[in-house]
């Protein structure tokens, strides 16, 4: 899809400069909407995977401390729905 051949649209409502940018976007490497960055994350009852600092959206980003081996808290009544904790590293 990305490459497909466009430069003969001419359409005034073709969004030529959101479809450049796309093209040429490229994630860094922490940021954690990446499908291929190495961000270790862990979801609501899984045990924890690495002792360490834990932030998850649904808390608002803030920072907590879990053990290996610790179960992973849900966050209730968040926004987000599902509680997703992902190491601060």
């Amino acid at each position: 899809m990305l490459d497909l051949d466009d430069s003969e649209i001419t359409h005034m409502i073709y969004p030529k400069d959101l479809v450049k940018f796309a093209r040429e976007f490229v994630p860094s490497e922490n940021d954690i909407s990446n499908p291929c960055a190495k961000t270790l994350r862990s979801e609501t009852g899984q045990i924890c995977p690495k002792t360490g600092e834990w932030y998850s959206p649904a808390n608002n980003m803030e920072k907590r401390h879990f053990n290996q081996g610790e179960d992973m808290p849900e966050i209730k009544d968040n926004p987000w729905g599902l509680t997703i904790w992902y190491l601060i590293e």
